[in-house]
């Protein structure tokens, strides 16, 4: 529609034409900076086209009405009054309202790329930050993650934040690198099983087989379920769940929440009738409110034994009241000689078993006494037990913590944990005489961390309270990394460092104890 027929010489239009070039180049301005096109000025009504989202008016006078990325057609009719026009138009009356107006409502190109600037800047300075800690491969996503996801996440409730992880491993958004790359050096081969690298995520993270087989995608080598108990329970009262941040660490008090055997062993079939590759372990518990432990431990390997790659037995929780007690030599007899009886008279390679039979490994507290550290080892070799997992969380509170949440009750994880469980893990090794394979836990980050545990005595390691501070990516990069300290190590493969600090110690023990072993054959005289 011709401004002639429509408005004729009307004050408005002779304003509009009086002042076309400025508007023309507010115009063209506004168009660079906040729609990526130049917009078209038809001529000689200066009628424009321009999609919806670049349309600031406020909403309470809004008089377009229109849907989200409908092309729109802006009539002199339609402009809104002068006094709002300075959100697209310059006012002709009032110059420095038109100033503060672009200086409040819009953004200039220089401030999206001061953002942009900022954002890559940070980026790169995580990077080469990471570099220096001989972290080698961090990428651009999982700097972006540190710097953006990372701190939203750790607004969140935890235990919410560890349920919106859950959710995102199962439908795949931390997809990583595939552990079937890895390098040949960091294969692992344990109990009849290849392991593409050494480092799982641990047992705490998947409490109920939501996420089974995503590890996989996630980079992790295998992967721990549970802990699983018989029956559902809810666990202790919520919060349970703190994060102390200063510090790095995680205190937690779930008390076993599950869904329940029959649940879990439903998803482990459904994930092993799929056909996707992982190596998952299967972490049993015991209900609250059960007296006779070893029934529950018993009742788990009966449901969930056929579908797991290796079986726990978890009696070092310290959230569940009594359970720590199973670790004295006296009721861990009893609990491992009926679990191991009721794993060995399952139908192993008939019906719907597998012919091999899981492993069977016991998982261990960080606060044990002396005598009862001996008493595990002495256990472990004499009932042949197939592994240890060194270690739980701690009930201890080092002095080094900083954080203001220190003193809630629960299990203490993350880089506190560190030193307490290499230092028990290396004792495990040297009293089992490196005879029985041990999977490290406790406050892992990095490959060098990865690398302590192994030269320690560790055959695998887990992880997962990293998750938390260093986000999914971390586990993409370790491979890579790990194969890098491993050579700085002077190793060819990551099975030759497996216990490389105590060995020494282990050959010296072993010599003593032949020498003056009392069972040693006596000189015999040759006519004997």
């Amino acid at each position: 529609v011709s401004p002639q027929r429509t408005w004729g010489n009307s004050p408005t239009m002779e304003l509009l034409r009086g002042r076309r070039h400025l508007l023309t180049r507010h115009l063209a301005s506004f168009s660079r900076i906040h729609v990526g096109r130049p917009m078209k000025l038809l001529e000689p009504n200066f009628c424009m086209i321009r999609p919806f989202f670049s349309i600031r008016w406020p909403k309470t006078r809004d008089p377009l009405k229109t849907k989200p990325g409908k092309q729109i057609l802006v009539t002199p009719q339609e402009l809104p009054p002068y006094d709002m026009g300075d959100r697209f138009f310059p006012s002709i009356e009032n110059l420095e309202a038109r100033e503060k107006a672009k200086a409040t409502h819009t953004y200039s190109l220089r401030t999206e790329c001061l953002i942009l600037a900022l954002l890559f800047g940070s980026a790169g300075y995580i990077i080469m930050k990471d570099r220096e800690r001989k972290r080698m491969s961090v990428t651009f996503s999982e700097a972006v993650h540190k710097l953006l996801i990372n701190p939203l996440v750790q607004r969140m409730d935890p235990e919410f934040s560890h349920r919106v992880a859950i959710l995102c491993a199962k439908y795949g958004l931390f997809a990583g690198e595939d552990p079937s790359e890895a390098a040949a050096e960091l294969h692992m081969n344990l109990w009849g099983k290849t392991f593409p690298h050494p480092v799982g995520l641990a047992a705490g993270f998947d409490k109920n087989a939501e996420a089974v087989g995503e590890h996989y995608r996630m980079g992790f080598g295998f992967a721990e379920i549970g802990s699983v108990t018989p029956e559902p329970q809810e666990g202790n009262p919520k919060p349970r769940v703190f994060r102390l941040v200063e510090d790095q660490a995680v205190i937690n008090r779930y008390g076993f929440n599950s869904d329940g055997m029959n649940v879990v062993a439903s998803r482990l079939k459904e994930f092993r009738e799929s056909g996707r590759p992982g190596i998952i372990g299967v972490n049993l518990g015991k209900n609250k409110t059960t007296e006779d432990a070893a029934s529950d431990f018993v009742k788990g390997v009966h449901a969930l034994a056929k579908y797991a790659d290796y079986l726990v037995i978890n009696v070092s929780s310290p959230n569940t009241p009594g359970l720590r007690a199973l670790q004295s030599k006296e009721h861990l007899i009893e609990l491992l000689t009926r679990t191991i009886s009721a794993r060995d008279s399952l139908p192993w390679g008939q019906t719907d078993y597998p012919p091999q039979v899981p492993p069977l490994l016991l998982k261990i507290a960080p606060d044990l006494t002396e005598q009862d550290v001996k008493d595990i080892a002495e256990v472990s070799l004499k009932l042949k037990l197939d592994g240890l997992i060194i270690s739980n969380t701690t009930v201890s509170r080092p002095e080094s913590l900083q954080s203001s949440l220190k003193s809630e009750t629960g299990g203490l994880s993350g880089r506190p944990l560190f030193d307490l469980s290499t230092d028990l893990l290396g004792k495990m090794y040297v009293l089992t005489r490196g005879k029985i394979p041990l999977v490290a836990a406790g406050g892992v980050t990095t490959a060098e961390d990865v690398m302590i545990k192994v030269l320690n005595g560790a055959s695998l390691v887990q992880m997962y309270t990293a998750l938390v501070y260093e986000g999914p990516y971390c586990i993409s990069r370790m491979p890579r990394e790990l194969r890098t300290v491993l050579y700085e190590y002077g190793f060819t493969s990551i099975e030759q460092a497996v216990g490389h600090l105590h060995k020494p110690r282990v050959a010296a023990m072993e010599k003593y104890e032949q020498k003056h072993s009392p069972n040693k054959n006596k000189k015999r005289f040759w006519f004997f």
